[in-house]
């Protein structure tokens, strides 16, 4: 998927659509995120700048890693898995404190080759 097609996606989904397991609201604590912070980045993508398709555990479901930039130095990751139910499961949550452009131009690499 296209990123330009997850941010219309994701657009697509109301707040009562979106769900967290009890693993994210452990790490969101731990790691200092808001619920908040994490529904308003997912229903207004603007932020995202990066994605990641993962295999997902259940027929029909579609798993993603979404990456939004926060700032220069850090990035939010999200890993949410697509529901048929039109649902938005959040597994986990982690706030990454490296600079997000160069985790995504090194996956960039990796994928394309040489930029």
């Amino acid at each position: 998927m296209e990123l330009s097609e997850m941010k219309d996606l994701l657009k697509g989904y109301k707040r009562h659509e979106i769900e967290f397991g009890p693993h994210s609201s452990i790490r969101m604590t731990e790691r200092e995120l808001q619920e908040e912070e994490i529904i308003k980045n997912l229903l207004n993508p603007d932020k995202l700048i990066d994605l990641e398709e993962q295999p997902a555990k259940r027929e029909g479901e579609r798993k993603f890693k979404l990456i939004f930039e926060k700032s220069n130095t850090s990035s939010l990751i999200v890993i949410v898995v697509l529901k048929p139910s039109h649902k938005i499961k959040i597994p986990t949550v982690i706030h990454r404190m490296r600079k997000w452009h160069k985790v995504i131009k090194d996956r960039q690499k990796s994928l394309f080759g040489r930029l």
